[in-house]
């Protein structure tokens, strides 16, 4: 678009560049932490197979709830699009149907300034805009590629509605890459619009000028931070020189106005499904409103082979893969991945399989050469090609909010010479086990297994027939059966006892979280610690930590007072609002006040579901620990200053080895603790400072 807006627009775009200048960083926006892993199986899916649709509206005054995907840039800043569904068939083959969350600029309908105007989108100036300009300038080549052209046929009247079927009448066919929404579809439950177009006519609508009007916000779009009215491509059927819009909130109503005018322009799209290899988290839960993700898209002109005079080792559960990266892309690949998934690929994950593991394989990124792996304890290497199925791709991965690109995943056969199975592996857990008798023992004194698992212990008992009884030291995370069957519940630690001909084993079984099964996360450890000290607690009845979630005010002082003991509170009441004697952090959030842990953020308010910046995690642990003086007068991180109510804390915390800065140099006080990172924080503590692990 640089010849046609280089003078309507100009001056607008001068200010949205200078507006970005000037706004703040929100909090939480910050890049993962350093010892943080990015792009790991917590926080991608294979395809869009964990984007949630829209939420149905409840009513007119709700905000559009759904999922978010960025995709493109408008001048430079990243397009965030609204997902108005992770899989339709509605335009041709299976796409995701995107439309832009923000209006990116204003035009007319037709720009023609003679007073001949047009309301047909076929013949509109927009429509060609968006097709040529907007799609050239403001996508990726490899974007563009995987932006289909959507196809819809037109004049099927609206299905019901009165105002649409006289105003606007009937759908908007396309043939578009780039589209405006019609009524039709903003009118539409299923991409969480109102079926309300928000006015009626008291009467004749083409004689009356008396009209009822309601407020329908799930329509509401910003520019520049403002709300503002956005063009349809639908017309109106009773005037050529009027189409179709959405009114500033909070009316959101469905309206009409002249082609000539200037309203704003929120590109809608399809994405060819079948291109699209990963979605990864940005912020949010999987499957759930509000999240964010951007996507990695296959390049063909990436290439991943495995050379046929490589050879495949094994050696334990580590794995070594021969590999070369071709093709014209091939210096744009950053790194090499495996993926494990339960079910063989293909394309757009049509057959529904889910990542069992996905990681950059071992060392420095190369384009050729061996990488290896190590299959995480909760996968059977003998499972192999039956139970689990194993690729690697290479992948160019770039910033938080850019698309990534990848190669089409390469099937790594079963190795030749796979050694025989031997009995299950012991794994390390948090807590100590009791030894076993001398005349009976299990193979291990710890095992593990995923929650909903089961798992089968043989117990050894010399020097007797006896039968064995089994018993759980918790059947609420584990059950055992009189075969020594053990099923897991829920995570946590427990131990098994068999007994027989007055002799006892014991063993401990580690329950783990579906989400956290690798050893080699940073989390791993710490979460199966505390988990296990019952200092935290997981989600769906305890079958899920959800690692990535941020770690709200009210988790955080509730994991610190469980990591004291429980203490009581001598009080009995608190002067926060917000705070009620139902909720489970009310007697810890009694308890940090007392400690003088927390403050609030205000006298009467103490803000239980906010998120927990790293600057309030690190304070809190300080206050914790009874304010100790640091060793440093000075702290090493640019970004905080002596006047922070931090600053003592923050050089503290690094010096006990709990918290670690960023590669250029700075804290990044107000960004957000992760649950992962939070379990790792009070590890560490309960390790340097407490002494206790």
């Amino acid at each position: 678009m640089k010849n046609r807006f280089s003078g309507r627009i100009m001056a607008f775009v001068l200010v949205a560049v200078l507006s970005v200048a000037v706004i703040p960083k929100i909090a939480g926006t910050d890049p993962l932490m350093a010892d943080d892993i990015a792009k790991t199986q917590e926080d991608t899916c294979l395809g869009t197979s964990k984007i949630s649709s829209p939420e149905t509206p409840t009513g007119k005054d709700v905000l559009w709830a759904g999922s978010y995907v960025y995709f493109g840039n408008y001048y430079t800043k990243p397009i965030k699009f609204r997902v108005l569904s992770p899989s339709t068939t509605k335009y041709g083959g299976t796409t995701v149907f995107l439309d832009s969350d923000e209006i990116l600029y204003t035009s007319p309908f037709d720009g023609k300034y003679n007073g001949l105007h047009t309301n047909v989108w076929a013949d509109s100036p927009i429509r060609k805009e968006l097709n040529e300009e907007f799609y050239n300038d403001y996508f990726s080549g490899l974007e563009k590629g995987v932006i289909v052209t959507s196809v819809l046929d037109g004049g099927k009247a609206y299905p019901d509605g009165s105002f649409g079927k006289v105003v606007f009448g009937k759908t908007v066919g396309l043939n578009d890459k780039i589209f405006l929404l019609d009524y039709s579809e903003v009118t539409d439950p299923l991409y969480g619009y109102s079926s309300d177009p928000g006015w009626y006519a008291d009467g004749d609508y083409d004689k009356d000028d008396s009209w009822s009007y309601s407020s329908v916000v799930n329509r509401a779009k910003l520019r520049l931070g403002e709300k503002d009215d956005w063009w349809l491509r639908s017309a109106d059927i009773r005037t050529e020189g009027y189409a179709g819009l959405i009114s500033v909130p909070p009316t959101g109503r469905v309206w009409f106005n002249s082609v000539g005018n200037f309203y704003g322009i929120a590109p809608a799209m399809n994405i060819d499904k079948k291109s699209v290899l990963f979605s990864s988290l940005i912020s949010g839960e999987f499957n759930s409103a509000g999240a964010e993700y951007k996507l990695t898209v296959i390049d063909k002109d990436l290439a991943m082979t495995i050379p046929s005079s490589g050879k495949i080792s094994v050696s334990g559960s580590k794995i070594s893969i021969p590999y070369s990266v071709g093709g014209a892309d091939a210096d744009n690949a950053t790194r090499v991945s495996v993926l494990v998934l339960n079910k063989e690929y293909t394309e757009g994950n049509s057959n529904n399989a889910d990542i069992l593991f996905y990681a950059p394989m071992d060392g420095v990124y190369a384009a050729s050469g061996t990488k290896t792996f190590s299959l995480p304890d909760s996968i059977d290497i003998y499972g192999w090609d039956k139970d689990f199925y194993v690729y690697i791709v290479a992948e160019d991965v770039n910033g938080e909010k850019d698309t990534d690109y990848a190669s089409v995943p390469v099937k790594v056969d079963v190795p030749d010479g796979l050694p025989a199975p031997t009995s299950a592996p012991a794994v390390p857990t948090a807590k100590p086990t009791k030894a076993p008798s001398s005349s009976m023992s299990f193979d291990s004194d710890a095992y593990t297994v995923i929650c909903g698992k089961t798992l089968g212990l043989k117990a050894k008992l010399k020097s007797s027939s006896d039968k064995i009884s089994w018993k759980s030291s918790d059947t609420k995370i584990a059950t055992v059966d009189s075969s020594g069957k053990v099923t897991s519940k829920q995570a946590g630690t427990v131990t098994i006892t068999a007994a027989a001909a007055g002799n006892t084993a014991t063993a401990t079984v580690t329950v783990l979280y579906k989400d956290v099964t690798n050893t080699k996360d940073f989390w791993f450890a710490p979460t199966n610690y505390l988990t296990a000290a019952n200092v935290v607690k997981g989600y769906d009845k305890q079958t899920k930590f959800k690692p990535a979630n941020d770690c709200t005010r009210a988790q955080m002082v509730t994991f610190l007072w469980r990591l004291a003991g429980e203490p009581a509170p001598k009080s009995t009441t608190t002067k926060f609002k917000d705070i009620k004697s139902k909720d489970y952090f009310y007697k810890p959030v009694l308890w940090a006040v007392e400690k003088g842990i927390t403050t609030g953020v205000s006298k009467t308010k103490f803000n239980p579901k906010g998120v927990c910046t790293r600057a309030q995690t690190v304070t809190f642990l300080w206050r914790m620990a009874n304010k100790p003086a640091p060793k440093a007068k000075t702290c090493k991180f640019s970004d905080v200053k002596k006047k922070d109510y931090f600053y003592n804390p923050v050089i503290w915390a690094s010096e006990q080895k709990i918290v670690a800065g960023y590669s250029d140099g700075t804290f990044k006080p107000q960004g957000k603790c992760l649950r992962r990172q939070m379990v790792t924080f009070l590890y560490k503590y309960d390790n340097f400072v407490n002494k206790k692990k």
